[in-house]
């Protein structure tokens, strides 16, 4: 029910974005969130990636922009989660890999940086909350 709810408010984001694109300094919402919801759990690739073809289309109208580096990221971390473990190292690359095509996009540094901010912590929050129901007691 969760992944709902995360699925919900990246489409409110999508609105905000729509909405305040000219007038605020604000994150990618939906993108940011949709990254930090895929590198906290590599499962959710088959909703996350359409999720973020759509955001792609309706924000830079076209589907080559961030959508071909978040798919090859989610390949990096299915492949290395299963055959290293996971673990941060290649979440970051996967985060940087995905984060920097919006840098050619015409993004304020100051979103860019807003929008990294808010997939880490996605990516925190939703992470903390899965190593403390998979931790035995001792």
């Amino acid at each position: 029910m969760k992944w709902f709810y995360l699925g919900l408010a990246a489409c409110f984001g999508l609105l905000l974005n729509l909405s305040f694109a000219g007038q605020l300094v604000q994150p990618d919402w939906c993108f940011a969130i949709l990254l930090g919801v895929l590198l906290s759990r590599y499962e959710t690739w088959f909703w996350v990636l359409p999720m973020i073809g759509i955001h792609d289309l309706l924000i830079f109208w076209s589907v080559w922009v961030t959508f071909p580096f978040a798919s090859f990221a989610a390949m990096i971390l299915i492949y290395a989660d299963i055959q290293i473990a996971p673990g941060q190292p290649q979440r970051w690359v996967a985060l940087s890999l995905s984060c920097l095509p919006l840098l050619f996009t015409g993004i304020d540094m100051v979103s860019w940086l807003l929008t990294l901010t808010l997939t880490i912590w996605v990516w925190f929050l939703l992470s903390t909350k899965r190593e403390k129901v998979c931790v035995e007691p001792a």
